[in-house]
């Protein structure tokens, strides 16, 4: 009986992702479309986890950290 509530529990979660992943994808691509068009240069969600969600590229010192620490990361373009 808890396997089978479990497995509801799951496809019910996969059902309500899949059905949110475009309007999430929609939503992101309209965010970035009025910041750009309006010259914003961060834009953040204020909502409970007050997410960054629009950054300039340059400001990502994540590179600089790790070199600092001695490794290396792989972005999504390949080495940086």
């Amino acid at each position: 009986m808890q396997q089978m509530e479990q497995s509801s529990e799951q496809l019910l979660v996969n059902k309500q992702e899949e059905l949110l992943e475009p309007v999430i994808a929609l939503s992101n691509k309209s965010i970035r479309m009025v910041a750009k068009e309006h010259g914003y240069t961060y834009v953040i969600d204020s909502g409970v986890l007050d997410v960054l969600i629009i950054a300039p590229e340059a400001d990502n010192i994540f590179p600089l950290v790790m070199q600092k620490l001695g490794g290396s990361w792989v972005s999504e373009k390949g080495l940086d």
